[in-house]
């Protein structure tokens, strides 16, 4: 129990703590405990990072199903994640792609942490996200220039290598790997010295033409012009 003392020197941390959440660049929500609804818990609180990503106003959604917030394609995973707290305490991390009150899509990193009282009922849901869309966007992009460069490998009969700047062997065609009898799995990460050794005695590399690692960028961009 606080004596008076210790409750005036409690009321500037608690000030303090109000104001860090409220600022924080990460999203906060805050709900109530209660999962048996369809519409799933109440939102107690939100701070403003979560109100700019979600496109609503913090009045707005003070006192709201969380349903309203999470994309109704998404919900039936959602709630069910947040039933897991019955049974555990455990933090819940995932990454979604949800949508705001535009209808424009965001991805989100969520860590999820359930608050019990002192009988063990669960009494507050706490949800952190962190905005990971420039993220998903580029791995995306990543992705689409090694399927590209596949593609285009795939159907160039010479054969061909990208290595990195320090010349390990990155990626081959299958007219290189025909020329030299390996896998591609043999070949990977092969000093590109090596690998230029083995094909000169054998005799059966007929073209062995090095690319930078970095061509798959500016093979890209040339493309799209």
């Amino acid at each position: 129990i606080l004596g008076d003392q210790d409750r005036v020197h409690t009321k500037p941390l608690d000030r303090l703590f109000e104001i860090v959440v409220a600022r924080a660049h990460e999203t906060i929500v805050v709900t109530d405990g209660r999962l048996d609804s369809d519409a799933g818990p109440t939102i107690l609180f939100v701070n403003d990072a979560a109100a700019r990503r979600t496109g609503y106003t913090t009045e707005t959604l003070i006192s709201e199903p969380f349903r309203r917030i999470v994309p109704p394609e998404a919900w039936p995973g959602v709630i069910a994640r947040l039933r897991r707290f019955r049974e555990s305490a455990e933090v819940d991390q995932t990454e979604l792609l949800a949508k705001d009150h535009a209808g424009k899509e965001y991805w989100i990193e969520l860590s999820t942490l359930p608050i019990f009282d002192e009988n063990g009922a669960l009494e507050y849901i706490v949800r952190i996200g962190r905005d990971i869309t420039a993220r998903k966007i580029a791995e995306h992009q990543r992705e689409m220039t090694q399927d590209l460069m596949a593609s285009l490998f795939g159907a160039i009969d010479v054969p061909l290598v990208v290595a990195n700047e320090s010349g390990s062997v990155m990626m081959t065609n299958v007219a290189l790997q025909n020329a030299l009898g390996w896998r591609p799995l043999d070949l990977a990460g092969k000093p590109l010295a090596n690998l230029i050794a083995v094909g000169d005695q054998a005799h059966r590399a007929t073209l062995l033409r090095t690319v930078e690692a970095r061509a798959a960028q500016t093979m890209q961009c040339a493309l799209r012009q």
